[in-house]
């Protein structure tokens, strides 16, 4: 737990609030990648971001490097999907200990996905399962065990309560779009969880149609 402390900035990216004065923090990061909008002013956006956060900022090419290395999207698809009535009902769930083995056997599978669309961009990136052995110094252990090893160490989550589906998935399946890859997965997990919560997440997504001129220099 982080109590508050007033004065005392704090860079919480994965966090779940407990109390009014409390969070649980998922994760302490040493760095965050960080792209800006318009390239050309990345110099500026990275300085503020500097001045705001500290020197925790990774810089990268674009936003395409962002969406790509970010496993949260296509991680909780396969979490939420599995434990999809857990969610509705508001239950208080515990995420690692209920990544199985199915679960994470739909979570690589999604990850070869997004695999492909990076190699489609001439980007490298690492397979979800070697970001988790790194973090964790467990070379050779399998995904499930990764998540078990989670748990062992006091480390588990609580389980998210909604989906990073238009902001998360949606460019996801776009970019893969540009570069006529084909991601039937993402693209049912979408139209799955569309259909249950009888919500268009395409559509949701807002930002999309403000960024028609970055979108078209990527074709």
């Amino acid at each position: 737990m982080c109590p508050s402390s007033p004065g005392t900035p704090l860079r919480l990216t994965a966090k779940t609030p407990v109390s009014p004065l409390e969070v649980q923090i998922g994760a302490v990061r040493k760095s965050i990648d960080a792209a800006v909008l318009p390239a050309d002013r990345s110099g500026d956006g990275l300085a503020v971001c500097a001045e705001l956060f500290g020197e925790i900022s990774t810089p990268k090419e674009d936003l395409r490097d962002i969406a790509l290395t970010n496993l949260n999207p296509q991680d909780h698809l396969a979490i939420a999907l599995c434990n999809l009535t857990r969610m509705e009902t508001g239950e208080t769930w515990w995420q690692h200990s209920l990544t199985t083995e199915a679960v994470c056997r739909f979570m690589e599978a999604l990850d070869v996905e997004r695999i492909a669309i990076a190699q489609a961009y001439g980007r490298t990136v690492l397979p979800g399962r070697e970001v988790l052995q790194q973090a964790l110094d467990a070379s050779g252990a399998s995904l499930a065990e990764l998540h078990r090893m989670l748990v062992g160490r006091g480390r588990d989550l609580l389980g998210p309560k909604n989906l990073s589906m238009p902001f998360g998935l949606v460019p996801l399946v776009l970019l893969a779009e540009l570069a006529e890859v084909p991601v039937p997965l993402f693209r049912s997990g979408i139209a799955v969880i569309s259909a249950c919560y009888q919500r268009d997440f395409i559509r949701d997504n807002d930002l999309i149609p403000e960024l028609s001129k970055e979108i078209a220099a990527m074709r």
